[in-house]
């Protein structure tokens, strides 16, 4: 099971080193049986974590004791089963939906390993996936501590059209209802943590949710 883990933006700033070389601790309960205190370290693996300011990062891994379900703990800016950071793909995304007369290549920032820079196949993939993911999933909005509303995406013209340009009509609208709610100073809540503006696209990628041990 992959357990993303969320650090505060704060903590990331000053530790960052550190989480890219795995020195962090993880959940000890076991997010499959429910049982407190039952898991244990169970190795560390080198992954590739490519993005503006990372390259690979070191995950570690946990098994509980009792059930013998075994965990990735992940960094929620590191995508599941990719290796690309989620800072590339909310750069692109973000550069491409600012700039209309854009391309999709010139959209993508500059990577701190310049060999890891993606194809267009792969770019063109990500506005998918994000498009996909904001139209189908319900967020809570929070705004000064207040739950306002569930908003769900009008799934526009999804199944009707798969041109390129529909694509790009679809991911604006969602992406425009959504700074929209932020600007007026709203954060999704989801899985039981907050996202804000800057963080939101973590939330757009599988995995199950859990507060990092700092």
């Amino acid at each position: 099971m992959i357990v993303r883990l969320i650090f505060s933006n704060e903590y990331v700033d000053a530790h960052k080193e550190s989480i890219e070389n795995g020195e962090y601790d993880f959940p000890r309960d076991c997010l499959a049986c429910g049982i407190h205190g039952v898991v244990v370290g169970h190795g560390r693996r080198v992954r590739q974590c490519n993005g503006q300011d990372t390259i690979r990062i070191v995950v570690r891994r946990g098994r509980c004791v009792r059930c013998s379900k075994t965990f990735t703990f992940l960094p929620s800016f590191a995508r599941p089963y990719s290796r690309y950071a989620v800072d590339a793909v909310q750069a692109t995304v973000t550069n491409f939906i600012a700039d209309s007369g854009a391309r999709l290549i010139d959209a993508a920032p500059d990577f701190r390993d310049t060999n890891q820079f993606p194809d267009i196949k792969t770019l063109y993939n990500w506005l998918h996936v994000v498009t996909d993911q904001i139209e189908g999933t319900g967020f809570e909005f929070v705004s000064c501590g207040i739950p306002a509303d569930t908003y769900h995406l009008p799934q526009f013209m999804r199944n009707v059209r798969r041109s390129f340009q529909n694509l790009v009509e679809r991911l604006h609208n969602g992406m425009s209802a959504l700074k929209e709610k932020f600007d007026a100073g709203a954060c999704v809540l989801f899985h039981g943590f907050f996202f804000y503006a800057n963080n939101f696209f973590q939330a757009l990628f599988p995995g199950r949710f859990a507060q990092a041990v700092v």
